[in-house]
């Protein structure tokens, strides 16, 4: 093992006076060499390594036991906290996308995008009559509505009304050539009067208008 530096000074100091005394050597001179001596000891001398260091005395395995237990317990401990904060954070309040719609808010949906839906007529009334407004619409009963249609244009002919006649055949042949539950009656205010309108949701057309509209539209 590496000699101390206090006990190789103490060493060296120690021997110096026995030399002082034994000797008849200049006390300059041998204090001069002696401190030459000691440096190049010291430098020569290796720091001494971790392995020389002193140990703390070792852990009985009792008291090696009773840490594991301790630190097992502060672990515990300190899970039992994180979980209880976990469970005390207020809950999310959702976004307005998680919000479940209600029934209103999914049917008005669906009227808007649907091809026969309300938003859809609406958009095709307004792209051929500027500022018509739509009181109300229905799919038409072809059933009715050709016995209906059948007795205005006979009317229509024997009164020798040509708009009449040609607005009952162009509803005739949609009620014949439009897919079911496509032929949409509608209702709407076009300067202040109310009028009737007849659209083709499939190929979003509109396909003939009569007025007034309590008269061409009863039933529907």
């Amino acid at each position: 093992m590496a000699e101390d530096p206090r006990e190789l000074a103490r060493r060296l100091a120690e021997e110096a006076k026995a030399k002082l005394e034994s000797q008849g050597e200049d006390p300059r001179d041998l204090a001069r060499r002696l401190a030459e001596e000691a440096k190049q000891k010291l430098q020569t001398t290796p720091a001494p390594s971790l392995d020389d260091a002193p140990t703390g005395p070792k852990l009985t395995a009792k008291q090696a036991l009773e840490r594991e237990r301790e630190a097992r317990k502060q672990r515990k401990v300190a899970e039992a906290q994180a979980q209880t904060a976990a469970t005390s954070l207020p809950p999310r309040t959702p976004t307005i996308d998680e919000v479940p719609r209600t029934r209103v808010e999914a049917t008005q949906s669906s009227e808007t995008t649907s091809p026969g839906g309300a938003g859809a007529v609406a958009r095709i009334l307004s792209t051929a009559i500027p500022g018509a407004t739509v009181v109300f619409s229905a799919p038409v009963q072809a059933a009715v509505a050709r016995a209906v249609w059948q007795s205005h244009r006979a009317r229509a002919q024997a009164e020798h009304d040509a708009q009449l006649a040609t607005t009952a055949s162009v509803i005739l042949d949609a009620l014949r050539d439009v897919p079911a539950g496509q032929l949409v009656a509608v209702r709407a205010t076009v300067a202040g009067k109310d009028w009737a309108f007849w659209v083709d949701v499939s190929t979003e057309r509109l396909l003939a208008t009569a007025f007034p509209a309590e008269v061409y539209l009863a039933g529907v």
